[in-house]
């Protein structure tokens, strides 16, 4: 925005007000002063020196009076005007100096470093063994009735990763049924993780019964391929686990993938939990922490919220998890920022980060809603949620 001059700006308003005053109401005090009389005078042919100078008289007092009056007004309006201006730019001025106060970056911004993070990530939780006791001991129960018979199915990962709870998911699939064929379309933008999932199938055998497709795409990238092309192929089973976080609009990018089940498909959604310390500490901090370019913050807690206000039924199952986050506190520890990297999503949290939000955090960090402290370790409370989805009536 141009730096105004406010002073020069109010007087080049004055300005105009005095010339439009001047013009366009003296033109117009002519007419209505002098016309009738100048018609008269015509008429009875009287038109002298004498009565001009009557006429005139009355018509510069008429005029000045107008013109005090209107001038007065114009600059109460210029002043209203300008002060509006002010408080323009000095919006303008604080929300800028507030950008550049608070240039955090996010995480995802930074491929490797995410990729480090999270690998610590899971070396500290248990995300990855609450997420195998659902899938060895509940998804067997909603995976029997997909397919409905058919030869074989059609499987979508949505975020698939690395690919290991892919194949702990399909390992249940070939149990509940033995005879099938998969067809499994994988989504994921990161070319390092689709890389590692590769890897992972070379090293994994008896997977000649699964045919992979790679989409290197998001989810919004693959909807719109979809819709562009008019796909009409319908899934027997889709996961989305832990990748709401990363798309504009969570109930949206759920809405057209429950579109695509067929007949007693199933859609399995797990992110955290509303309960967990992450949705305490985004609901303190989500405007300081949250990228507005995704729904960085989404919990569970929302997705039930857009779904009920859908109408839309879901069967809803909790995985407790929990994450050590001591090393968060030790100062200068490398491993400590990597994991206030993931806990924040904020790249470089500890460094950029500006001093009183840091000390928030980690305050907040330390809270009983959050954590537990036990035998010298903070605990953090990372619990997920799984949402099970069946195909839109």
């Amino acid at each position: 925005m141009r730096d105004l001059n406010t002073d020069t700006f109010a007087e080049q308003q004055q300005q105009r007000a005095r010339t439009t005053c001047i013009f366009s109401f003296t033109g117009g005090i002519a007419l209505l002063w002098i016309a009738p009389r100048y018609s008269d005078m015509v008429q009875c042919r009287i038109l002298n020196r004498k009565s001009l100078y009557r006429i005139g008289k009355v018509f510069i007092r008429k005029t000045a009076f107008l013109q005090r009056s209107l001038l007065s007004a114009s600059i109460v309006s210029t002043n209203l005007y300008v002060s509006s201006a002010n408080r323009i730019i000095d919006h303008s001025s604080r929300r800028a100096a507030a950008d550049m106060a608070s240039p955090l970056r996010s995480l995802v911004e930074d491929d490797e470093r995410y990729l480090k993070s999270f690998q610590l990530f899971l070396e500290r939780s248990s995300e990855h063994q609450c997420m195998h006791d659902f899938i060895q001991g509940i998804l067997p129960g909603e995976l029997a009735s997909v397919g409905d018979g058919k030869a074989e199915l059609n499987v979508f990962g949505v975020g698939s990763g690395s690919g290991d709870i892919d194949l702990e998911m399909f390992s249940q699939l070939r149990q509940k049924h033995p005879s099938v064929t998969v067809d499994n379309q994988v989504i994921e933008p990161s070319s390092q993780q689709i890389h590692n999932y590769k890897v992972l199938l070379s090293k994994t055998p008896d997977l000649d019964y699964i045919k992979f497709t790679w989409n290197k795409n998001t989810a919004a990238e693959f909807e719109q391929h979809w819709k562009e092309n008019k796909m009409s192929k319908k899934a027997d089973f889709i996961h989305m686990i832990q990748m709401l976080y990363y798309v504009k609009d969570p109930d949206a990018t759920v809405r057209f993938f429950q579109s695509l089940l067929d007949k007693n498909g199933k859609l399995l959604i797990i992110l955290v939990s509303g309960r967990s310390g992450w949705g305490k500490l985004w609901r303190k901090y989500r405007r300081q922490l949250c990228n507005t370019e995704i729904s960085q913050c989404v919990t569970t807690r929302d997705i039930k919220s857009g779904l009920e206000s859908q109408g839309v039924a879901y069967r809803s199952y909790a995985l407790p998890s929990h994450l050590d986050i001591s090393e968060c506190f030790v100062e200068g520890s490398e491993k400590g920022e990597l994991l206030l990297d993931f806990l924040t999503e904020v790249l470089d949290f500890s460094r950029t980060a500006p001093a009183e939000l840091k000390a928030g955090v980690l305050e907040m960090l330390r809270q009983p809603d959050c954590s537990v402290e036990t035998d010298g370790k903070v605990i953090f409370n990372n619990s997920l949620e799984a949402l099970v989805l069946d195909p839109l009536p």
